[in-house]
């Protein structure tokens, strides 16, 4: 039948029948019984008939690895003169046998034996997704009321583990965030505590249901927001450099950002034990060489200095320790305040240590408006703090390309070399 709508001697029969009649006085009657009764034979037939309730014509389903018969259907479409749907049914992994069986898997892969299907082995060392839904199954096992939601990426967020040992507390909405942030809304309004892990660049689909759904209520849910700051191999879609900027206006959003596996644990227990929305932001790469817990102070000077106050929060924290060692060599002594909680006003280390040196340095992998960094340098500005010196070294107001961490960072100039370099030319050493 959908092939028999889709012919252009179909189209002609129609547009010659509703001329046919429209020379009679109550033609057009004619036509709209005419209309009402394909109409009704179409809803019989089709389950899909409220598309053309909404008067968009619906060609399908076809099968849409058919090539031919796609070319059809979007000639059909074409020309038939209104807003179309052409349903296509598609297999995802469709021709490889090891990605049709495991499609999600597949769906970003890295290097694997294509005769097989086997992933090499790799000897990089647990991620955050991993070290995140290990410490979710075990807080799950000691509070009934802890229970998962994600969109699609169950596999991405480190969630499998969950899913297979709770299935009745785990929900996978699909491809549809805003979904899944109104239903987490739900879930914490009925007393749950719902976790809502999802990539940071994803969120962004949900920012309204973020705003109306949960904060304005003061529900408890917690977001855990995978794939923070920047993201190697992915491209311009995917990188999470636009979280700290929006939650930042959100009224009531508390934000954690672990800077290692143990303060991922530690503010995860923090969040799912206080109150209200709570964001924890993480990035993709897995643990360096940061790996204390500074979650108990909202900023924590972890390195001593006098010549530069260096302000930096999440995994880049690595890349400053390292700059500043190498900086250290050269007679160049700079302080580091790390920081855990992004939404407090109280930075005292902050301004302390910049009275100190006069001179302020913010490392963070953000866009630039929005920023920690420039919501501290107004901080400064209205504390009346003398500030001789300020850069702020993020990723300013591009987006990015896909390539390796170390690749991207040297794009922005924010790897360990060129911080050493900034840093020299800032204060004139």
């Amino acid at each position: 039948l959908s092939r028999l709508r889709t012919k252009p001697s179909y189209f002609n029969i129609k547009q010659k029948i509703r001329r046919f009649f429209s020379r009679f006085r109550r033609g057009d009657s004619i036509n709209d019984f005419i209309s009402r009764v394909k109409a009704g034979l179409k809803r019989f037939l089709f389950p899909t008939s409220f598309f053309e309730d909404m008067g968009i014509n619906y060609y399908g389903p076809v099968d849409g690895h058919d090539i031919g018969e796609i070319r059809h259907m979007l000639r059909a479409a074409k020309h038939s003169g209104k807003p179309c749907i052409v349903h296509c049914i598609t297999k995802k992994g469709k021709g490889y046998k090891y990605s049709e069986e495991n499609p999600e898997r597949f769906h970003g892969s890295s290097g694997f034996n294509i005769d097989s299907g086997e992933y090499k082995v790799s000897s990089a060392s647990p991620s955050y997704s991993d070290a995140f839904g290990s410490q979710l199954v075990r807080m799950a096992r000691e509070d009934r009321r802890i229970c998962a939601v994600t969109a699609g990426m169950t596999l991405g967020v480190g969630l499998k583990q969950f899913a297979s040992l709770f299935p009745k507390r785990f929900f996978d909405v699909g491809i549809a965030e805003d979904h899944g942030v109104t239903m987490s809304a739900g879930l914490a309004k009925q007393g749950m505590k719902p976790v809502c892990a999802i990539y940071s660049t994803f969120l962004q689909r949900a920012y309204d249901q973020l705003i109306h759904d949960v904060a304005i209520e003061g529900l408890h849910v917690v977001f855990c927001l995978d794939r923070a700051g920047i993201v190697p191999g992915d491209g311009k879609t995917h990188q999470g450099l636009f979280d700290v900027p929006f939650l930042r206006t959100v009224p009531g959003m508390k934000i954690m950002c672990p800077g290692s596996e143990k303060e991922l644990v530690s503010s995860m227990r923090l969040a799912l034990d206080d109150t209200g929305p709570v964001a924890i932001r993480y990035e993709k790469c897995s643990e360096g060489e940061y790996k204390s817990d500074c979650s108990a102070e909202d900023a924590t000077v972890i390195r001593q200095g006098s010549d530069a106050a260096i302000v930096c929060y999440g995994a880049i924290t690595n890349e400053v320790l390292a700059a500043c060692r190498e900086l250290s060599d050269l007679e160049i002594e700079c302080e580091v305040i790390k920081l855990f909680r992004l939404d407090v006003g109280d930075y005292d280390a902050v301004y302390d240590s910049v009275k100190k040196t006069g001179v302020f340095v913010c490392v963070e992998e953000s866009v630039n408006e929005g920023s920690m960094g420039m919501r501290i340098a107004a901080g400064l500005a209205l504390e009346g703090i003398d500030v001789k010196k300020t850069m702020l070294i993020n990723a300013g107001a591009e987006f990015l390309p896909c390539g390796s961490i170390n690749d991207l960072r040297r794009h922005l100039r924010m790897d360990r070399e060129s911080i050493v370099l900034r840093i020299r030319e800032l204060i004139g050493k």
